[in-house]
């Protein structure tokens, strides 16, 4: 940014580096587990097969059922989706030693509110 004033005749350039940096991202898969209700989970067990009285003889078959069912009704009601978060950085003056002083300072005040 330039700024000039004609009267004076003074003018100040301002260059800032991190304007022009691009922040490091980082792809993460999750799902938005917020939005699933009691309600919802127990309407999709009772229209799958795990409501059905013939289950699998065999310990195996059930265990599998009970997973496979499961896991789709999970992406179902909370599909997984890929979000691009931002990776913040540390700055360079906030060293170890910094980190040291918080946490002796937060033992501290942990000492203090047990008295």
């Amino acid at each position: 940014a330039v700024v000039s004033t004609q009267s004076t005749g003074v003018s100040f350039h301002v260059h800032c580096g991190a304007a022009n940096k691009q922040r490091k991202t980082k792809k993460i898969n999750g799902r938005n587990m917020r939005n699933i209700t009691t309600d919802a989970i127990i309407e999709q067990i009772l229209q799958s097969d795990l409501a059905d009285t013939e289950l699998p003889s065999s310990l195996e078959g059930c265990i599998e059922l009970y997973e496979t069912t499961l896991s789709k009704i999970l992406d179902n009601l909370a599909p997984i989706e890929e979000k691009e978060i931002s990776l913040s950085q540390k700055p360079l003056w906030f060293t170890q030693d910094c980190y040291a002083v918080l946490r002796n300072r937060r033992k501290a005040e942990r000492k203090y509110r047990k008295l």
